[in-house]
């Protein structure tokens, strides 16, 4: 009967046929290594740029959580708690980590907007606490803040969208 191991060991006697069956059988496997050596390394380096990367906030000592059901209903009893505990005075609540954005809009109207264009801009909503406990550096203008009534409909953009806008960072 048909051996496999004596085909790959060169016993039977079938001629010259065995050693160049053999020759790029080593030959595949070199490739199929080489190819999964490369993977490998590249595979590495983006997780290494993507853990790298700097994502435009600070990620160091926050923490994040859903507020759902009763706790969202609740939401100014939290806050009083997080700000009577040392180690949550700094808090804020916005509607999704700025990774995570499922939402957006593109019903914003600006001077110069062209009418032919649409732009969907993906948006969070924010309180006055979010620039500084994601220590997010501005290029310019100012963070929403309790003492102008109008934040409440006010957007703060980021330079992608100042750049769509064609507006300058003042």
């Amino acid at each position: 009967g048909f051996v496999p191991a004596k085909v790959l060991k060169r016993d039977l006697k079938a001629g010259s046929g065995g050693v160049t069956f053999r020759n790029v059988l080593v030959v595949t496997q070199f490739v199929v290594s080489i190819v999964l050596l490369v993977g490998t390394a590249i595979v590495y380096n983006q997780l290494m740029f993507i853990n790298n990367k700097s994502l435009g906030y600070s990620r160091e000592n926050l923490i994040y959580f859903d507020m759902r059901g009763e706790l969202w209903n609740r939401q100014s009893e939290l806050a009083a708690r997080l700000e009577q505990e040392r180690l949550t005075q700094q808090y804020s609540r916005t509607s999704n980590l700025p990774t995570n954005l499922i939402s957006g809009t593109m019903f914003l109207d600006w001077e110069g907007k062209d009418k032919n264009k649409q732009v969907i801009f993906a948006h969070l909503a924010i309180d006055d606490h979010f620039i500084d406990v994601f220590n997010i550096k501005m290029a310019a203008g100012r963070n929403f803040s309790k003492e102008f009534v109008a934040d409440s409909s006010n957007y703060i953009i980021n330079e992608t969208a100042a750049e769509i806008m064609g507006v300058t960072p003042e």
